[in-house]
């Protein structure tokens, strides 16, 4: 693991990289105190520096040993149908009851036993989304065929 680690550090380095000198480019308006690009130069530092940071750990040799490494890479890929899932059916069901049911079924899925918590977390997430980013930042979802 510390050769994909060490190799996929030194990816999104390159990524990252040609990501925030791309951002050079953005026009910055007169009266703007934080430009366009403030945003894609702040992940995209955050990911070099998280990179630099995985890198370290793994030539250090201080990473930590997986345990059942098919079992955690069944549920890495279980989980992303989950996700493409999700995106195929936001067209037709709608961003907040597609969300609901995401959420729902990746707790489900980690095995959360209370039910209390099961049913408001995809509930709490979607009305969190929509209070933040539909009222207040005037983001609008979208809206599937049924809902």
């Amino acid at each position: 693991m510390k050769k994909g680690n060490i190799i996929a550090s030194i990816i999104v380095i390159i990524t990252s990289l040609f990501f925030y000198f791309n951002t050079m480019n953005f026009k910055k308006l007169d009266n703007q105190i934080i430009g366009a690009s403030f945003m894609p130069r702040f992940y995209t530092t955050l990911l070099v520096i998280l990179s630099i940071i995985l890198i370290i750990k793994n030539l250090s040799g201080s990473e930590n040993k997986v345990e059942n490494s098919k079992k955690y890479f069944r549920y890495s890929i279980i989980t992303m149908l989950f996700i493409l899932t999700y995106l195929i059916i936001i067209p037709v069901v709608g961003f907040y009851s597609s969300t609901i049911l995401l959420v729902f079924t990746l707790l489900y899925f980690a095995k959360l036993k209370n039910k209390v918590l099961l049913v408001s977390i995809p509930i709490g997430t979607s009305i969190f989304i929509f209070l933040f980013f539909q009222l207040a930042l005037n983001v609008i979802m979208p809206t599937g065929l049924i809902f």
